[in-house]
């Protein structure tokens, strides 16, 4: 059985809208991903932010919340997107990605592009934290999840912000975005 955690990189003014399917059997990756999150916690949070951090790709890229400036600096900040990063393909996950114009389409149009282009038969259900992905999906019965627990849900926001900055051709983010590119489907 696998499941599809749906990330997603909302417009907000920008030419893009992103959404990101990661493939994971839970069975084999859930313990693999929680294992590396404690990993990458310990290696590059200060030992006060590691319980409670959620990864939030904006915060780490841009220096606010958690990763506020002041706190971290961003060559820390950029260590930490490239230990993320490389995430899905040491452990074996698989990636769709779908990247629309928001000039003409909207963030729904990206989610229903990613959706169609998966392949159904592999997974059983569609994991998000987003209501507007609760209608209906061909992949199965939505799931709701709680992001900050749910370190897959994050990892499908950090591709999809990577994506989404890739779209727009934002050379800061190229390394990073070519890192995806093996686990891409």
């Amino acid at each position: 059985m696998k499941l599809a955690y749906l990330g997603e990189a909302k417009t907000g003014g920008e030419p893009w809208a992103v959404a990101v399917l990661v493939i994971a059997d839970p069975d084999r990756h859930w313990p693999a991903v929680d294992k590396a999150f404690v990993q990458i916690r310990k290696a590059h949070l200060m030992p006060k932010d590691r319980a409670t951090c959620t990864f939030n790709p904006k915060e780490i890229f841009h220096g606010s919340g958690t990763f506020a400036r002041d706190r971290y600096e961003f060559e820390t900040r950029l260590a930490l997107l490239e230990a993320l990063t490389s995430l899905p393909t040491a452990l074996g996950l698989k990636l769709f990605v779908a990247a629309v114009p928001a000039e003409n389409c909207t963030q729904e149009d990206a989610r229903t592009l990613v959706l169609e282009a998966y392949e159904t038969e592999e997974a059983v259900a569609l994991v998000t934290d987003t209501e507007s992905s609760l209608k209906a999906s061909p992949i199965g019965p939505p799931l709701m999840a709680d992001r900050a627990t749910s370190p897959l849900l994050q990892l499908a926001d950090i591709v999809a912000f990577i994506a989404k900055r890739a779209a727009a051709e934002k050379e800061d983010t190229m390394e990073l975005y070519e890192r995806l590119l093996p686990a891409f489907a």
